[in-house]
């Protein structure tokens, strides 16, 4: 399992998440209830960068659309 950080980190509000493995974490149990395709999208692609079939700054990129289509960003992100 692959659980290295990421090139830079993605801020929702205060919370700096900075690997596939935290994105994960996030994405379980901080989420909010409104999960759609590009939450999917990101959730795959975090799981695909901790087993090593994905780059993690793919999972970045994925995880990085899913906060702002969930409109995360709004919470004082710096996606």
């Amino acid at each position: 399992m692959l659980t290295g950080p990421w090139g830079s980190p993605v801020w929702i509000g205060d919370s700096s998440i900075n690997s596939p493995l935290q994105a994960h974490g996030f994405m379980m149990h901080e989420w909010p209830n409104a999960k759609n395709l590009t939450f999917s999208a990101a959730h795959l692609a975090v799981l695909a960068a901790l087993d090593g079939r994905q780059s993690a700054e793919e999972a970045r990129m994925r995880f990085v659309a899913a906060v702002l289509d969930a409109e995360l960003d709004r919470r004082g992100s710096r996606p």
